[in-house]
């Protein structure tokens, strides 16, 4: 008895990361697809630090506008071939291509900039560098980088 509930806890363990596996492809499938300006994370995260602690006499804009990259399908793959080579990727436009063909390619953030010396962190490079470091901390992912 004790022996099969080991077996179905196991059974749902491989289920729970699989469901993570292909949650974290549905996101990489998102930002490959949706040719808009991008931010990562941790860069939006010390935007809003910096917007918080920034002094209000230098604050003259209640609403800002952040970017950091643009890139490509194939530039991503590149990136990433950097730390596994044989990395490959295909990947076709859906219904929400169409979507995204109505945002602007382009963001100005220069009253971020100015008023409160907004700069990303992170281009295309370091960000593929800080997801895959994550993901191998967690054991997802090739044993090895390159």
């Amino acid at each position: 008895m004790l022996v099969l509930v080991l077996l179905v806890l196991l059974v749902l363990l491989v289920l729970l990361v699989l469901l993570l596996l292909m949650l974290l492809l549905m996101l990489l499938l998102m930002l490959l697809l949706m040719p808009c300006p991008r931010r990562y994370m941790p860069d939006i995260c010390r935007a809003t630090v910096g917007l918080l602690t920034a002094g209000t006499d230098r604050l003259k804009t209640r609403c800002y506008n952040l970017t950091a990259m643009s890139f490509t399908p194939k530039e991503v793959a590149e990136s990433i071939r950097r730390h596994i080579p044989d990395f490959q990727i295909s990947y076709a436009p859906d219904f929400r291509q169409a979507i995204a063909n109505t945002w602007p390619k382009t963001i100005d953030d220069t009253e971020a900039r100015e008023e409160w010396d907004w700069e990303p962190e992170y281009d295309l490079d370091k960000m593929t560098d800080h997801m895959l470091t994550r993901l191998a901390e967690r054991g997802i992912g090739p044993d090895e980088k390159s």
